[in-house]
C-alpha cells in the first residue's frame, strides 16, 4: 500500500483542511496515512495514524529548527512514498526529504508575501521578504505545489510552474449533517462568528455594531467561536460598547469545525469581517463556503474578490469598519423575508455545483496517482 505522511509545525493535529480534507479524503481512497503534529493524542483517528512530537516553547525560531528537526526524524522513521507538508518553515526539511528520494509536496494555504506586508511586529520585513522569495524558488524547482487558493497562482507562476489547484472548500454534507436543521427550525436573533477574534477581523467593529442594535431595542446574541488574541479581551473590557452588550456575547473558544457549526441551529445569521490588509484583500475567507454550505445568510467585506456574493445573491457586502453598515446588514439578515430566502437558495446551489470540498479532493487524488506512476 502506497504510504503519505502529512506534516505540520505550526497547525493543530485536527486542522480542517488537513485533517478533516486532505488526510481523511487519502485514507478513504486506500492510502496508508500518517500525521505528523505537534498536539494531541497519538492513534488512530477515522483510518488516519497521527504521530505527535513534543513542542515545549512558544518561540517561532524553536518551533522552525528543533521541532522541524524532530519531525524530520519522525517522518523518516515512517518510511513513507510521498511527504506532504504544510508550513514554509518546513520547506528545508522538505528539501533533505527530497534530497532522501522522497517525492515531496507542498501545500500553500496562505500567502506568505501579502502576510508578511500585514505584520507590523516583524523588525525586518524586507530581509524576510528576500529569504522567503528564495525559499519559493526552491519550493517551485523540487516539490509539487498544492495550492488552496486561485490567487497564489501567481506566486509560482514566475517560475514556471503550474501548481495543483485544491481550493479550501467545505464538506457539504458533512457541515450539513452537523447543522442539523432547515433555515425555518432556528432561532432567529442569534449571530454566529467562527474565526480568530482579533482587531484584523473587525470584532471592535462588531461590537460597536451590536451596541447600536442595543440601542435600537433589537433583540440579538452573538455566538463567537475561536481562539482570542492577545490583549484584545483587556481592550474591549476598557469599551464602555463591551460593557453593556458583553451579557449578549457568548465566547466558546476554539472547537473542532463541526462541532462549531452546531451552533447554527441558535443562530438566524453569521459574519466574517475583515479589515482591508493585504492578506485579506487577496484571499477568500473559507467561512463564507461553510456558511453558504449551512444555509445561513451572511454578510462579508466589501473587496472587490467578493462581489460575486452581491452578483450572484449569495450574501450581503458592507465596508467593514463601519460599525453602522454592519448593523444595518445583521438587521436585514436578522429580519428574514423572501429576499434572504431566496439568497439562502442561491448560495446552496452554489456551493453544491462550484464551492464543495468533493470537487477538489478528485484533483488532489489525480496529484498523488501521478507522482506515484
Amino acid at each position: 500500500m502506497n504510504k503519505v505522511c502529512h506534516i505540520t509545525s505550526v497547525h493543530r493535529w485536527d486542522d480542517t483542511r488537513i485533517f478533516y480534507k486532505e488526510c481523511s479524503s487519502l485514507a478513504k481512497s486506500g492510502w496508508n496515512v500518517t500525521l505528523i503534529a505537534t498536539n494531541g493524542s497519538p492513534g488512530m483517528y477515522e483510518g488516519v495514524k497521527l504521530v505527535v512530537v513534543k513542542n515545549n516553547s512558544t518561540s517561532r525560531i524553536f518551533r522552525a529548527t528543533v521541532v522541524a528537526a524532530r519531525i524530520l526524524v519522525k517522518c523518516i522513521l515512517e518510511k513513507p512514498n510521498v511527504v506532504h507538508f504544510h508550513d514554509p518553515e518546513l520547506i528545508w526539511v522538505g528539501l533533505i526529504l527530497r534530497m532522501l528520494g522522497k517525492k515531496v509536496i507542498y501545500d500553500v494555504h496562505e500567502n506568505l508575501r501579502a502576510q508578511i506586508e500585514d505584520k507590523a511586529w516583524l523588525r525586518f520585513p524586507r530581509l524576510v521578504r528576500l529569504l522567503y522569495g528564495h525559499m519559493e524558488f526552491l519550493s517551485a524547482r523540487f516539490f509539487k505545489i498544492i495550492i488552496a487558493e486561485e490567487s497564489y497562482a501567481t506566486i509560482f507562476s514566475t517560475y514556471n510552474v503550474t501548481p495543483t489547484r485544491v481550493f479550501n472548500y467545505p464538506q457539504v454534507q458533512a457541515l450539513q449533517r452537523a447543522g442539523g436543521l432547515s433555515i425555518s427550525e432556528v432561532s432567529h436573533n442569534g449571530i454566529l462568528y467562527v474565526g480568530l477574534i482579533s482587531r484584523g477581523r473587525c470584532f471592535v467593529e462588531i461590537v460597536q455594531a451590536l451596541h447600536y442594535l442595543k440601542s435600537q431595542n433589537r433583540s440579538f446574541h452573538l455566538h463567537a467561536v475561536g481562539p482570542i488574541e492577545d490583549g484584545l479581551m483587556n481592550f474591549l473590557e476598557s469599551m464602555i460598547e463591551f460593557r453593556e452588550v458583553k451579557m449578549q456575547i457568548h465566547f466558546y473558544g476554539r472547537l473542532p469545525v463541526f462541532e462549531a457549526y452546531k451552533l447554527r441551529e441558535r443562530c438566524s445569521c453569521a459574519l466574517s469581517l475583515l479589515k482591508p490588509l493585504p492578506n485579506y484583500t487577496r484571499s477568500f475567507s473559507t467561512k463564507i463556503f461553510e456558511y453558504m454550505a449551512l444555509g445561513i445568510p451572511f454578510v462579508t467585506s466589501r473587496f472587490p474578490i467578493y462581489q460575486f456574493i452581491e452578483d450572484e445573491g449569495l450574501g450581503l457586502l458592507c465596508n467593514s469598519e463601519d460599525y453602522l453598515q454592519i448593523a444595518a446588514k445583521i438587521e436585514i439578515l436578522m429580519t428574514g423575508g423572501l429576499e434572504i430566502d431566496r439568497m439562502i437558495g442561491n448560495a446552496g446551489e452554489a456551493v453544491r455545483n462550484k464551492y464543495s470540498w468533493e470537487s477538489q479532493s478528485a484533483n488532489l487524488l489525480v496529484l498523488y496517482e501521478e507522482l506515484m506512476k
